[in-house]
């Protein structure tokens, strides 16, 4: 499965990123058209199976965009570095940005985890933001931690309502994502977090799917711990319709303290 390339655009992208010697943009060609003859020859002769583009893209990259499995398994085999980071991405982030979902399965197959991170996403966190459904299916169909969590605590979950990603978020949900996950710094929630982002749609759906409109996070206000709701959030932020909707919807008001343990 090619994705969203065709090999017109790979090839000029090659032009335009090659700045080494020729024989390294011919290297890059030949794994972009999945000729593995070809690139046996140029390995044979010393070139680099892991040489890079000036965008960070190696000879894998560029055969993963073919769709061409043969290629990828030629390469792995002869040495090419699949499961670590190559410039500012892996492979599999690579595959899943890119929806090259046969490609997703093939690296898993070779052993690659599939919660492993790129900077701050683990693979389904980036489908996640970015609303990449095919993905989001395959890596779940491959194991991926539904509610793994990085550095922050963020989930999937969470990156999906907070890009306004609808259709991921519906996936992900009926993957059994929580709605319990909080972030490491206030404890924000997918409740609050869609009414920061004042996206009310977001906040319907989610309730809809069985989010709870009271789901408070957590603020220190000096000495004082509290617990403001998604409604507090809101009329903080003086949203008047995301306000009303929840209202209607049962929400209240909180100044709850761990300090006597009710409202004030």
């Amino acid at each position: 499965m090619r994705g969203k390339f065709s090999i017109l655009f790979v090839f000029i992208l090659i032009f335009t990123v090659s700045c080494g010697p020729k024989i390294e943009t011919d290297f890059f060609k030949l794994a972009a058209s999945g000729d593995i003859e070809g690139m046996k020859l140029l390995i044979s002769k010393g070139t680099n199976v892991n040489s890079a583009a000036t965008n960070g893209w190696t000879a894998l990259l560029f055969a993963m965009t073919n769709g061409s499995t043969a290629a990828v398994e030629y390469l792995i085999s002869a040495g090419a570095n699949f499961s670590n980071k190559t410039g500012e991405t892996t492979a599999l982030h690579f595959a899943v940005e890119h929806e090259l979902t046969q490609m997703i399965v093939l690296l898993k197959n070779k052993g690659v985890n599939p919660d492993m991170f790129s900077g701050i996403h683990t693979p389904l966190m980036l489908a996640a933001e970015k609303g990449l459904t095919n993905s989001i299916k395959v890596l779940l169909e491959q194991g991926a931690e539904i509610d793994a969590i990085n550095n922050f605590s963020w989930t999937a979950l969470m990156y999906a309502v907070k890009a306004g990603q609808k259709e991921a978020v519906k996936l992900l949900v009926k993957g059994g994502a929580s709605f319990k996950s909080k972030d490491y710094f206030d404890e924000k929630n997918v409740m609050i977090i869609a009414v920061e982002s004042g996206n009310l749609d977001m906040l319907k759906l989610l309730a809809a799917l069985g989010g709870d409109v009271n789901m408070p996070m957590k603020v220190q206000s000096g000495a004082k711990l509290l617990f403001p709701t998604p409604l507090d959030i809101a009329e903080k932020l003086g949203d008047k319709k995301m306000i009303d909707y929840l209202k209607a919807k049962g929400a209240v008001s909180s100044t709850l303290s761990p300090d006597d343990g009710s409202g004030e």
